[in-house]
C-alpha cells in the first residue's frame, strides 16, 4: 500500500512540473509575440479609418523610412497622414494600374485648419514627400500622391517598352528637382536628360501632359478613367441626396448604400463633395447628417 501511495505521489509531482513547464512556455511565447508585434507597430504607419459616423482623428506611429515625411517632433504631419488615410479608403479591387489620387480639398474634411493644410502641402511638396497634380478640365482641381506610392505606380506600367521604362526611371530619380505641378522643357533636359522626343514617349504613357510649347504638366497614367469615376460618382451621390426626404441623409445610412456608376466608393465621394463645399456634414444626436451646403 505504501509503495502505491509513493507511486501516486510521484505521478502528481511529475504532472505539476510538466504543467508548470507548459505554462512557462506559453507565457514566454506570448511575451515574444507581444514584443514582435510591438516592433512591427513601431516601424509601420497606422491610421484610423473613416467610420460610418464620420472621420476619426488621424493618428500615427513612426516608420523607419519616413524621415523626410516627419515634422520636428518626429511624427507624421496631420496633412500627410490624412492623404495616406484617404488613399487607403479607396476600394482594394481597383487594380494596380488604377491611380489612387487624393484631392487637396478632401484633406479639409479631416484637418479643419485650411491655412495650416495649405502651408503643410507646400512644405511636403517642396521636400518631395508629396507630388501635386493639376487635373480635370474644369476649374482648378489639384490632386496629391504620396511620392513613394506614385513611383511604385509608375513602375506598374513597366515591361511594355524597355526604352520608355528607362526614361521613366530617369524621371523618377529626378522628381526631387521637379517640385511644381509643371516642368519646363529646359528643366526636363537639364535635370533628367529628357529630350523632347523622349518627353513625347512619357506623354504617350501618361507620365507627362502637354501644357504649352515650353512646358509639360506632371501626369498620372489612367487619370482619364479616374476622373470619369469621380464625375459619375459625384453626380450619383448628389442625385441620391436630392431624392431623399428633406434632401438630407445620415452618414451611416449613406455608407450602407452602393454607388453603381463609380469605382471609388461612398466614403471617398462623401469627403470629395464635402471638401468642395457642395455638401456639408452636420452633427446631430442621431449622428452625422449629410446635406447640401446651400440648403
Amino acid at each position: 500500500y505504501l509503495g502505491e501511495l509513493l507511486f501516486m505521489l510521484l505521478g502528481i509531482i511529475m504532472s505539476q512540473q510538466l504543467q508548470n513547464g507548459k505554462t512557462h512556455l506559453v507565457k514566454r511565447n506570448a511575451d515574444e509575440l507581444e514584443q514582435e508585434e510591438g516592433k512591427r507597430a513601431k516601424h509601420a504607419p497606422f491610421l484610423d479609418k473613416t467610420s460610418a459616423s464620420g472621420p476619426k482623428k488621424v493618428s500615427w506611429v513612426v516608420h523607419r523610412n519616413q524621415e523626410d515625411e516627419l515634422d520636428a517632433s518626429g511624427a507624421m504631419s496631420d496633412t500627410l497622414a490624412t492623404v495616406v488615410c484617404l488613399a487607403s479608403e479607396l476600394p482594394s479591387n481597383l487594380g494596380k494600374q488604377f491611380p489612387r489620387l487624393v484631392f487637396k480639398h478632401q484633406i479639409y474634411t479631416m484637418v479643419k485648419n485650411r491655412t495650416e493644410v495649405d502651408k503643410e502641402v507646400v512644405r511636403l511638396v517642396a521636400n518631395c514627400s508629396l507630388i501635386m497634380f493639376k487635373i480635370g478640365m474644369e476649374g482648378e482641381e489639384f490632386a496629391l500622391y504620396k511620392t513613394s506610392d506614385y513611383c511604385n505606380f509608375l513602375r506598374e506600367f513597366s515591361g511594355m517598352d524597355p526604352i520608355v521604362d528607362a526614361i521613366v526611371e530617369r524621371y523618377i530619380k529626378s522628381l526631387k528637382k521637379f517640385t511644381g505641378v509643371s516642368i519646363s522643357k529646359e528643366e526636363a533636359l537639364r535635370e533628367a536628360g529628357i529630350t523632347e522626343q523622349e518627353a513625347d514617349k512619357l506623354i504617350n504613357r501618361g507620365v507627362l501632359m502637354h501644357r504649352d510649347s515650353l512646358s509639360y504638366w506632371k501626369g498620372v497614367p489612367n487619370t482619364g478613367a479616374f476622373m470619369k469615376s469621380v464625375r459619375k460618382g459625384r453626380d450619383e451621390l448628389l442625385k441620391m441626396i436630392k431624392r431623399a426626404k428633406y434632401k438630407e441623409i445620415l452618414r451611416r445610412d449613406l455608407m450602407k448604400r452602393k454607388l453603381k456608376q463609380t469605382k471609388l466608393g461612398m466614403a471617398y465621394h462623401i469627403s470629395d463633395l464635402i471638401g468642395l463645399e457642395t455638401l456639408c456634414s452636420i452633427e446631430t444626436t442621431a449622428g452625422s447628417l449629410i446635406k447640401f451646403s446651400t440648403d
